[in-house]
């Protein structure tokens, strides 16, 4: 009974393998210019079987079920595969670096980000520090200047006072007998 279940699993895989590469020489449209009953052939004798310790996941981690280097080997030599393998290497490098610099980016966003808080939060309360300076110094200035109208007005008062008790306190002359 497991031999049965093993040969079953094989067996599925094996179709599982082709109908991956099928599909990736289709979508190339290497399909039309081999031939279908050859690729289906060449498919067929070039699938890798795993072992009984090889996972499902494992055997199908590459999109052509096998890893693409040795992915039908006569029609892989003059078809491009290894130049598109390469270019497709040299994308996901791309694309690594791209998302690395995307990351830094955005964490320093996030460091900006906190910097321009804490320093909106500052100029926050430096802005009403000024405020309440401004309103203290309007403030001091108002009462400044009401100490120097009254301290004029007074000054005033007292010269006319002074000069009606000088008038008061002068001998009066001898005429005015």
């Amino acid at each position: 009974m497991y031999t049965q279940q093993r040969q079953g699993f094989r067996e599925n895989l094996i179709s599982r393998n082709i109908w991956w590469q099928w599909r990736h020489l289709k979508s190339h449209g290497w399909v039309s210019a081999f031939g279908t009953q050859r690729v289906l052939q060449q498919c067929y004798n070039h699938v890798r079987v795993p072992s009984a310790d090889v996972t499902v996941s494992q055997a199908a981690d590459s999109p052509c079920g096998t890893d693409c280097t040795s992915f039908i080997p006569e029609m892989h030599r003059g078809s491009g595969i290894e130049e598109l393998c390469s270019k497709r290497e040299e994308l996901n490098r791309l694309i690594q670096q791209e998302e690395a610099e995307k990351t830094r980016l955005q964490h320093d966003i996030h460091v900006l980000t906190e910097k321009l808080s804490h320093v909106n939060e500052s100029l926050a309360r430096r802005l009403a520090a000024r405020a309440d300076f401004d309103r203290t110094i309007a403030e001091t200035e108002a009462a400044y200047m009401k100490i120097l109208e009254s301290s004029q007005t007074l000054l005033s008062v007292l010269k006319k006072e002074t000069g009606n008790l000088t008038k008061a306190t002068e001998p009066r002359s001898s005429n005015d007998h």
